[in-house]
């Protein structure tokens, strides 16, 4: 999504609704593309979203070195 720029989508998104919110979220540092996780939600907390590419790779990563 890219930095800066996902923050001005999801917020046009957003305001086009009228009845959402939404989440940014990292699954490792750093603060990156590909380890972003994008929710949109609505008021009654039912949501979806993307998870980074690499998210699932640093997970399993992660799981390789014995760490949650």
């Amino acid at each position: 999504m890219g930095g800066r720029g996902a923050n001005l989508r999801l917020d046009a998104i957003v305001r086009a609704h009228g009845s959402l919110f939404w989440k940014m979220t990292y699954c490792q540092p750093p603060a990156a593309e590909g380890y972003a996780t994008a929710m949109l939600f609505t008021f009654d907390e039912y949501g979806l979203g993307r998870g980074g590419r690499d998210c699932a790779t640093a997970a399993s990563e992660a799981v390789g070195r014995g760490t949650p």
